[in-house]
C-alpha cells in the first residue's frame, strides 16, 4: 500500500540520513592530545572519513608525513599558534584523496596552522588528485586557507620543490582554492603538474577548455613576501605543466629582500615531446592570472607563456628589470612532432590574451622572447593569430586587430579573434570590485561579436564550506512505497 505523504516523506528523510552516514562512515570531531605527527595522524584515522580535527596550539618538529587519504578538515589553533617544522627536509603534509573521496567529491581542508620548512624542505604539502589517463572525475576540493608557509629553500639547488606541489609525473588531475595564505621565505611557491601524457588531453573528463568556470586550482588573495634576506634561486615562482590548470587572482607579491633574479609566473607548453609518455613535457592546459599586484620586483621574466590556451589581464608590476611576456614555444612542440598528431587540441600558445598589464603604470605587451628561437622552430605562434596584445586603435565601432577597452560592448565590425574588455574602469586595476563585474568580448567570426568571458565568482564559493558535502542529492520527485 502506498503511504500517507507525511510517512513517505518521514522515509525519505530515513533513507537519506542512513545514506549520508555510509558515505562519511565514522565520521567524528576530534581534537588530537598534542600537534606532534603521531597524535595528528591518530586524530585523523579516528575522526574518519568526513570528519574534523582540531590540532592544539603548539611547536611540534616532524621527522616524518601526514598522510590524508580521505574527506578531513585539518584545523591548527591558528597562524603563529600551532607551529609545524619539517625535520630533515620532510615534505609535512601529502594529501592523496583515495577513489571514495574522488567519487563522493570529500573536501579535504587544512587551515590555522603555519608550516616551516627549516630553510631545507623543498614542499611543504605534496597533492595529489584523479588520474588523467583513467579517470573519470576530477578531483575538486582541495580547500588550503589561512596558513603562513615560511623559510622553504632546498639546500641545493638541482631540487626544484614547492611549497604547494602536486608532483610532475602523477595523478594531478585536481581542482579547488588556496586563499588568504601567507608566503614569507619560501622559494617556489606553487607548482601543479599532472600525468605528463597525451591520453590526458585526449580524456573528455579533463580536456575541456572554457575560461571563467571552476574547473581549474584557484589560487587567490596570498601573499607572497621575503622579511628578511633570501639567497634563495626561484623566489616567489609558480610553475603549471603536464595537463595543469590554474586560475591565479588577487595575489600579492613583495620581493622585497630577495637576491637572485626571478621568473615569476611559468607556463610550460610541450616541451622536447616526441611522441612517447613521458619523453619530454605535455603542455598547462589553461591558466588565468588577473587582479594581482607585484612589487620590489628584479625581473628578467614576469610572464613565460609557452603553451595552450592563457588569460592575462589587470596585473600591476612595480619595480625593476625586463618584463618578457614569452609568446612562443621551444624545442619539439609543434603538432608534427606529437604522435598521435593532435586533433582535440592545440599545443602552442592559441586563444591567449594579454591586456591592462602594466609595469611601473606603463602597458606591457606581449612578445616573442628571443628571435633565435622563433627561427629555430619549424613551426611559431603570431600575434592577432595565436595571441592578442591591448590595442588603442581597437574600439567599439572597428576592431581588427588586438583587444580594446571600454564601458560599453562592442557593435561595430570586428575581425575574427579580436578581443574587447568592458568594465566600469576599463583601465588597468586590480580592484576585484571591477574585475569581477566586467566582460570579455570575443569576435567569434568576421563581424560577430560575443560575449566569451567572465571572471568566475569571487571569493571561490569552496571558502564558505565548513564541511564536507554529504553526496549528490535525491532526486526532487523521491517516493518511497512500502507494501
Amino acid at each position: 500500500m502506498r503511504l500517507p505523504p507525511n510517512t513517505a516523506l518521514v522515509k525519505s528523510i530515513f533513507f537519506l540520513a542512513v545514506l549520508h552516514l555510509a558515505i562519511l562512515g565514522n565520521a567524528q570531531s576530534v581534537t588530537a592530545n598534542s600537534c606532534s605527527k603521531t597524535d595528528v595522524q591518530n586524530a585523523v584515522t579516528n575522526a574518519g572519513r568526513g570528519g574534523t580535527v582540531s590540532v592544539p596550539a603548539g611547536s611540534c618538529t616532524w621527522t616524518s608525513t601526514l598522510s590524508l587519504t580521505y574527506g578531513i578538515t585539518l584545523t591548527g589553533a591558528g597562524v603563529g599558534k600551532t607551529v609545524i617544522t619539517s625535520a630533515g627536509g620532510i615534505r609535512l603534509i601529502s594529501a592523496v584523496p583515495d577513489d571514495t573521496a574522488i567519487a563522493n567529491s570529500e573536501n579535504i581542508e587544512i587551515t590555522g596552522f603555519t608550516f616551516d620548512g627549516a630553510n631545507s624542505s623543498q614542499t611543504l604539502i605534496n597533492l595529489q588528485g584523479a588520474s588523467g589517463i583513467t579517470g573519470t572525475k576530477p578531483y575538486r576540493y582541495y580547500i588550503i586557507g589561512d596558513n603562513k608557509f615560511q623559510n622553504s629553500n632546498p639546500a641545493s639547488s638541482t631540487l626544484i620543490g614547492a611549497c604547494i606541489q602536486a608532483d610532475a609525473d602523477n595523478d594531478g588531475q585536481l581542482r579547488g582554492v588556496i586563499y588568504h595564505n601567507t608566503f614569507d621565505r619560501c622559494n617556489i611557491i606553487l607548482r601543479m603538474f599532472s600525468n605528463n601524457d597525451t591520453r590526458e588531453w585526449s580524456n573528455p573528463a579533463f580536456n575541456k577548455l572554457s575560461y571563467g568556470t571552476d574547473d581549474s586550482l584557484y589560487f587567490e588573495d596570498n601573499t607572497i613576501m621575503y622579511s628578511s634576506s633570501y639567497s634563495g634561486d626561484n623566489p616567489g615562482w609558480i610553475e603549471t605543466g603536464q595537463g595543469g590548470r590554474l586560475v591565479a587572482r588577487y595575489n600579492t607579491w613583495n620581493l622585497a629582500n630577495t637576491t637572485k633574479p626571478q621568473e615569476i609566473w611559468d607556463v610550460h607548453g610541450f616541451q622536447n615531446w616526441n611522441g612517447s609518455p613521458n619523453s619530454g613535457q605535455t603542455s598547462t592546459m589553461m591558466v588565468e592570472y588577473y587582479g594581482n599586484t607585484l612589487s620590489n620586483m628584479g625581473t628578467y621574466r614576469w610572464i613565460n607563456h609557452r603553451g595552450s590556451w592563457g588569460m592575462f589581464f589587470n596585473n600591476i608590476l612595480t619595480g625593476s628589470g625586463s618584463i618578457d611576456l614569452y609568446g612562443v614555444s621551444t624545442g619539439a612542440s609543434c603538432p608534427s612532432d606529437i604522435s598521435p598528431t593532435p586533433t582535440n587540441y592545440n599545443p602552442l600558445v592559441n586563444n591567449t590574451y594579454f591586456f591592462n598589464n602594466t609595469e611601473n603604470g606603463t602597458n606591457v605587451r606581449a612578445a616573442p622572447f628571443s628571435s633565435s628561437i622563433i627561427s629555430a622552430l619549424h613551426c611559431t605562434v603570431a600575434e592577432n593569430v595565436n595571441w592578442w596584445n591591448s590595442n588603442s586603435s581597437c574600439t567599439a565601432s572597428s576592431c581588427s586587430a588586438g583587444i580594446g577597452q571600454g564601458t560599453a560592448a562592442p557593435t561595430g565590425t570586428c575581425t575574427a579573434g579580436v578581443g574587447y574588455w568592458v568594465a566600469s574602469t576599463p583601465t588597468p586595476t586590480a580592484s576585484p570590485s571591477v574585475n569581477q563585474g566586467a566582460s570579455f568580448y570575443k569576435c567569434t567570426s568576421t563581424n560577430t561579436w560575443q560575449r566569451y568571458y567572465k571572471p568566475y565568482t569571487y571569493p571561490h564559493p569552496l571558502r564558505s564550506s565548513s564541511s564536507p558535502p554529504a553526496g549528490p542529492p535525491p532526486p526532487s520527485n523521491i517516493t518511497v512505497i512500502v507494501r
